[in-house]
């Protein structure tokens, strides 16, 4: 008997695809399989703002001066909690004078000359019992730094020896310089925003003629950060922002509501940054222009945890940067948000466990002061290092796509890049998952995964300093 049967082989078809830039940055907000190759469900140490992956940033220790080569250490035995810009110009020396303040795990605080002349010393006669606020004040005829806690004891620091310590002023948590007052939000009445009789912040006896208050009693709730910003005060609340108009005697004071918000405002995280404020809250990231806010970054807004009550932030280079929380599926991560306010270019930093951030400026000198959980006080830096110098790890992980060929099996043949760099590439779908160490070289590098399945993901990883990969293109066969 004659076997007839005949066997016919499906038609199979060919198609490439080209992630030609990769500036996309990470997108939550767009579902995986929509959207578009240029955009990154995850990515980290990674900047992903041009056409390739390159280094972002990291961080390396802190020296003073700014420029040099020796790190700068608190005591032994101390650990930072929190760190103060003091600018200060020394009359009598005639030249500037400008310090590091930096509150230690011993309750007290330390100071260090952005010169380098000498290291940290402590600030005598004064114990906190938790991380004071402070800000940079012109009394009379010197420049002093205010420091103030939740234990009601506002310090007034010269620069040299024992401070002046008023024991009657507010239990503070924010404050701001505005209209040669001090305007302050208070732990014992969360809608009282207080200040200063003008040109004496020592001063806090209530008066139509000297200190006093404005009581905020509505839905926008606890005043958590008061910011000077384009010739107006701004309180950021719980649930809004209010302004308040308060040059000039008290009594022509002023309140107008700006904005109610959905989300609740972590106060820690509002910034001035030039021409606009910055600031996170529970349902993603806001800039304010002095009358309306707007959020911005919505792609990343699911990214962030709904319970971010530590994240802090700083302005520095122009850019914003946040530490805060971040979903992932075994629970949350922390991270450092940076964001070019001017571009809109962003990316996230790993490996960076920041808990406090400030900005030095002197001699035309700018740097981002950063204090590590763990105690160390760290710069940021353009090299994408930890704090041995060490690379970051950089990871890249595209969303799963389907390649707009929905329920058809694929089979993914061929992936070419270039890369200047070690890299680690991962090609995984439903049905598997290759993994490849490539060595980075200056022409193409070509890879054939042979992986099938009907929905696939594309990863980079890589270690070292100097990484950048460039317009991958993959080609795989359909049916």
């Amino acid at each position: 008997m004659i076997d007839r049967t005949v066997f016919f082989r499906r038609r199979e078809r060919t198609r490439t695809v080209t992630v030609n830039v990769f500036g996309g940055g990470v997108n939550r907000e767009t579902d995986q399989g929509i959207l578009p190759p240029r955009f990154s469900y995850e990515s980290y140490n990674f900047n992903v703002n041009t056409d390739a992956l390159t280094d972002g940033e990291g961080v390396r220790a802190l020296t003073l001066p700014i420029a040099g080569d020796a790190p700068v250490l608190l005591p032994l035995g101390r650990h930072a909690k929190k760190c103060y810009f003091y600018k200060r110009y020394d009359k009598n020396a005639q030249k500037t004078d400008d310090r590091l303040l930096v509150y230690a795990s011993d309750g007290k605080v330390y100071d260090a000359p952005l010169s380098g002349e000498k290291g940290f010393t402590v600030i005598p006669d004064v114990t906190f019992q938790s991380a004071p606020v402070g800000v940079n004040y012109r009394y009379g005829d010197e420049d002093v730094y205010l420091l103030c806690g939740k234990d009601g004891k506002l310090v007034v620091y010269a620069g040299n020896g024992s401070p002046t310590v008023v024991v009657d002023s507010p239990y503070v948590t924010s404050m701001a310089v505005h209209g040669e007052r001090l305007f302050v939000t208070c732990v014992e009445n969360p809608t009282l925003l207080r200040f200063s009789d003008d040109f004496d912040p020592t001063n806090w006896y209530v008066s139509l003629e000297e200190a006093g208050y404005v009581d905020f009693p509505d839905e926008r709730g606890r005043l958590l950060s008061v910011q000077s910003f384009l010739g107006y005060l701004y309180a950021f609340r719980e649930y809004g922002i209010t302004r308040l108009d308060a040059e000039g005697a008290q009594s022509g004071f002023s309140a107008s509501q700006l904005f109610v918000s959905s989300g609740r405002i972590y106060g820690d995280t509002v910034a001035v940054c030039g021409d606009r404020v910055v600031f996170l809250a529970s349902d993603g990231l806001y800039e304010f222009d002095g009358i309306t806010a707007r959020q911005t970054l919505g792609g990343i807004a699911p990214l962030f945890d709904r319970d971010n009550h530590d994240a802090v932030s700083g302005y520095a280079h122009g850019k914003y940067y946040l530490a805060c929380r971040l979903k992932e599926e075994k629970g949350s991560v922390r991270a450092v948000l940076s964001y070019d306010v001017k571009n809109g270019n962003f990316y996230f930093m790993r490996g960076v466990d920041a808990i406090d951030f400030t900005v030095l400026k002197t001699s035309g000198v700018e740097e981002l002061a950063i204090v590590l959980k763990d105690g160390t006080l760290a710069f940021r830096t353009d090299a994408c290092t930890d704090l041995n110098g060490k690379g970051l790890e950089k990871i890249w992980r595209s969303a799963c796509t389907d390649f707009n060929v929905y329920g058809e099996r694929k089979r993914l043949e061929k992936l070419c890049f270039f890369s200047d760099g070690d890299v680690t590439v991962t090609v995984e779908s439903e049905r598997g998952k290759r993994q490849f160490s490539v060595r980075g070289k200056s022409g193409l590098i070509t890879l054939k995964p042979n992986v099938q399945g009907s929905v696939f993901r594309l990863s980079f990883s890589s270690n070292v300093l100097g990484a950048r990969i460039v317009r991958p293109v993959m080609t795989f066969r359909v049916g």
